[in-house]
């Protein structure tokens, strides 16, 4: 069976490892990033239009005082995943987007008048272009960062169960995680595990770190789904 390794941390890592499975592949979980929350100062919310998200980390380590306020309030989500951890935090007005940001800030912007106020759950670590989608718009947009995405230190003994037998490929959530994931590929004594490894990531930009390491053995899913990065890992071999 193809060995997959997957650096994304928790709680998606276990999720990724059992759709792996299901698909056909064994996976290897080494998340190469953690996951952090951070101190939500408190934000009047009485004149806000909607909520936006677009990872659903940033719902997950909301605060229940947030959550609370912002129960009712229509809440825009990126797509299925992160529309269903906001259900499961208890939100009750939860409109599901097209799967990615650009696509959020179009359907976002039919929606909203200019001049509305948006507050956009967020991580600390993230791209401008949701923002400026919003703003380009006459949308306000007020990010309310809910956690940080920080590198973990992976020791020679965390590398036990990696080191059995070479890589078919290895998943690539975000940047930090290329970033990290090419300095563990060039390490002496890992080096040989990642000889025709092939690196599927979720975005060219995702991938961009790793790319001289993985130089012509790099996949991009058509979608920034996990679907669509277990169907370009299932079609590169």
């Amino acid at each position: 069976m193809r060995r997959v390794l997957v650096t994304r941390p928790e709680p998606g890592a276990s999720a990724t490892a059992q759709a792996l499975r299901s698909a056909g592949f064994d996976p290897v979980v080494l998340p190469l990033t953690e996951i952090r929350p951070l101190s939500v100062p408190e934000a009047g919310l009485s004149a806000v239009d909607a909520i936006a998200l677009t990872s659903a980390n940033a719902i997950r380590h909301a605060p229940d005082r947030l959550l609370a306020a912002i129960r009712t309030i229509p809440l825009h989500a990126v797509g299925a995943t992160s529309a269903q951890a906001a259900r499961d935090a208890g939100l009750a007005n939860v409109i599901a987007g097209p799967g990615d940001a650009a696509g959020l800030a179009s359907a976002m912007g039919e929606t909203l008048a200019p001049g509305s106020t948006v507050v956009y759950l967020c991580g600390k670590v993230r791209k401008p272009d949701f923002e400026l989608g919003l703003r380009g718009r006459g949308i306000r947009v007020i990010p309310v960062e809910t956690y940080d995405t920080v590198p973990m230190v992976v020791a020679d003994g965390d590398l036990n169960r990696v080191e059995s037998e070479k890589l078919f490929a290895v998943l690539v959530h975000s940047a930090r995680a290329a970033k990290a994931l090419a300095a563990l590929a060039t390490r002496p004594a890992m080096a040989h595990l990642f000889e025709g490894t092939h690196l599927v990531a979720i975005s060219r930009r995702a991938a961009a770190p790793a790319e001289a390491v993985f130089a012509g053995r790099i996949v991009v899913a058509r979608q920034p789904t996990e679907a669509a990065m277990i169907e370009a890992l299932a079609a590169s071999g």
